[in-house]
C-alpha cells in the first residue's frame, strides 16, 4: 500500500493599496527566513476552518485589519516543498482603502520587525523569493506553481 502524508496549508495575503502598493513583512525570529521580507500576512491553516477563512483570521491577527471574506480574491496555489517541508500554499489578494490602511498595525511584533509599503513594480532584492516569483507569474496569468520539487 501507498504511503500517504498530510500536508500542511498555509495562506499568504497579497495586500494593496490604492496606489497600487503592497504591504510587505520582515519575519522576526520565526525560525524561517528570518530577516526576509515576506507578503503582507501569512500562517499555517488550522483544522475546521477553509484557506479562506485562515486568510482572513491571519490578516486580522497580523495587521488589526477585519474584512469580510467576500473581499479575498483567489490568486495562486503553490505546491512548495522547502526546507524539507511540504506545504499547500494558497495566494489570496485584498485591495484596501486609505481609510483602512491607518489601521494595519504589527500585531505580532515577536514575529515582524517591521511594515512596509512597496510600489508593486519595485519589488525589494530581500523580499522572500518564492514570494516575489508567485507575485510576477501571477501577473503573467499563472495561478498555479509547484515549488523546490526535483523536477520543475
Amino acid at each position: 500500500m501507498k504511503k500517504r502524508y498530510l500536508t500542511k496549508s498555509a495562506v499568504f495575503l497579497v495586500i494593496e493599496d490604492e496606489e497600487a502598493h503592497y504591504l510587505l513583512q520582515r519575519r522576526l525570529k520565526t525560525g524561517y527566513r528570518d530577516g526576509w521580507l515576506d507578503l503582507g500576512a501569512s500562517g499555517h491553516v488550522e483544522a475546521g476552518e477553509t484557506a479562506k477563512q485562515a486568510a482572513r483570521r491571519e490578516l486580522l491577527e497580523e495587521t488589526g485589519l477585519a474584512i469580510n471574506l467576500d473581499r479575498l480574491r483567489f490568486m495562486a496555489v503553490a505546491h512548495r516543498n522547502t526546507d524539507n517541508q511540504v506545504y499547500y500554499d494558497f495566494y489570496f489578494h485584498v485591495k484596501i482603502t486609505n481609510a483602512e490602511k491607518t489601521v494595519v498595525r504589527i500585531n505580532e511584533p515577536e514575529k515582524v520587525s517591521e511594515m512596509i509599503w512597496i510600489h508593486q513594480e519595485a519589488l525589494p532584492d530581500d523580499l522572500i523569493e518564492y514570494s516575489r516569483n508567485i507575485l510576477q507569474r501571477v501577473q503573467q496569468g499563472d495561478h498555479y506553481f509547484e515549488i523546490g520539487w526535483a523536477d520543475e
